[in-house]
């Protein structure tokens, strides 16, 4: 679940108009933990499958996510597409080699 809201007095005020995007889940984040566990031998195909099932409705790797797993958006912002921090991450993930 993402953490709540931020304070927005304390935000720059460009920040304000976009403020729930550091609150959003961030499937890099997602990707790497689960790489990390992976790597001391845990088993993560339940959550791995869940994160694909999400690349594969939208097509695409998103970079963010609201908690319902619909894309961020906003009236002036929204998620980045092909996010390739998390790309690169899925595929270390899979155990693709470049």
């Amino acid at each position: 679940c993402a953490p709540r809201d931020y304070d927005k007095k304390l935000m720059p005020f460009f920040t304000r108009l976009s403020p729930r995007y550091h609150s959003v889940i961030w499937l890099h984040l997602g990707f790497m933990y689960l790489n990390g566990l992976r790597k001391l031998g845990r088993d993560v195909s339940g959550a791995r499958a869940k994160l694909e099932a999400l690349i594969m409705e939208y097509r695409n790797v998103l970079e963010t996510l609201e908690p319902s797993g619909k894309p961020y958006k906003t009236w002036l912002h929204s998620t980045e597409h092909g996010f390739s921090m998390a790309s690169g991450q899925y595929l270390e993930l899979i155990g693709a080699k470049s």
